[in-house]
């Protein structure tokens, strides 16, 4: 009979022996998961950063809610154009040169998005916004890989569900737009905008900056965490079933797109999801007929998130 057995080292590490393998867990682990998820979390918050504050921008700024919707769908653009072709090249570039692409081209979306909003060139800001849904497809995309990677069986499901808490970043967006940025406003505001002092106007422009700064901060620590350590794989596997050769990429995609019960569980899941999760930024404007606030409505989206 093989032996099996589970030792804990000096250095915190976990060998578990199941015959001639020895599988190995490392410390470190908890650290490619925190910058991993943080990671995640920031890129959310910048998907939703704009319509939080569509009543702010209307105001300070004469754009319209549709600006607003753009924003979302150059996201949503660049994650559908971008999946199958970002995780192809993460296939042959690694996990660690994909997480410092992602973070890099974060970091890029807040600089136009920083140059682009003191000059209005809502180019600018539309551009920022496809790069963040390019960088956003591999956050999305390899919650599983990290927790394979890394983490032992019986850990895996609890790394795979704080990796993919990405929908923290949303709620994070929720309060940034009107506590951070001090953009308080009202619906009567809106409909009364053409009467609001100066100082008032200039207070949201100001404002609404202000969140790009947060935004940009974020953006930079998360790229500097990955740089400084965030390697593709541990140097020894978890388990053994990350020992098993995997399947090459292309004959992979044939095989899952061509199974039914795939395409079921995606139209399942991602149907009610893209729905719900495209009409929760947009309740301000959807509820402002009804008299309600920005700030009120903030608690109501966090709630539903």
């Amino acid at each position: 009979m093989a032996d099996t057995g589970t030792v804990s080292t000096s250095n915190g590490s976990t060998k578990e022996h199941d015959g001639s393998f020895t599988a190995k867990t490392y410390k470190r682990r908890w650290w490619i998961l925190l910058v991993f998820s943080f990671n995640n979390c920031v890129q959310n918050a910048m998907y939703n950063t704009w319509p939080p504050v569509a009543d702010a921008l209307q105001i300070g700024f004469g754009w319209s809610d549709s600006f607003s919707a753009v924003m979302l769908l150059m996201y949503c653009t660049a994650v559908i154009m971008g999946t199958f072709p970002v995780m192809y090249s993460i296939d042959n570039i690694g996990v660690r040169h994909g997480m410092v692409l992602s973070t890099a081209v974060s970091v890029l979306c807040s600089a136009l998005w920083l140059v682009g909003l003191p000059l209005r060139q809502t180019w600018l800001l539309a551009l920022g916004s496809f790069l963040n849904g390019l960088g956003s497809t591999v956050t999305s995309s390899l919650p599983t890989v990290i927790s394979t990677s890394w983490f032992s069986v019986s850990e895996r499901t609890t790394a795979t569900s704080i990796a993919s808490m990405g929908y923290l970043g949303t709620a994070i967006a929720f309060f940034a737009g009107p506590y951070i940025s001090g953009a308080n406003v009202t619906a009567s505001e809106v409909i009364n905008k053409d009467t609001l002092p100066t100082e008032f106007v200039d207070q949201l422009q100001t404002g609404v900056l202000n969140i790009l700064y947060f935004m940009t901060a974020l953006t930079v620590v998360g790229f500097w965490f990955t740089i400084i350590y965030f390697p593709s794989q541990p140097p020894q596997c978890p388990s053994k079933a990350q020992t098993h050769p995997r399947e090459s990429f292309w004959p992979g995609m044939k095989h899952l797109l061509s199974n039914g019960h795939f395409w079921k569980l995606t139209l399942a899941f991602n149907l009610p999801n893209g729905i719900f999760n495209s009409w929760i930024p947009f309740c301000s404007v959807s509820f402002r007929s009804l008299g309600v606030d920005e700030v009120k409505l903030q608690t109501h989206n966090l709630s539903c998130i």
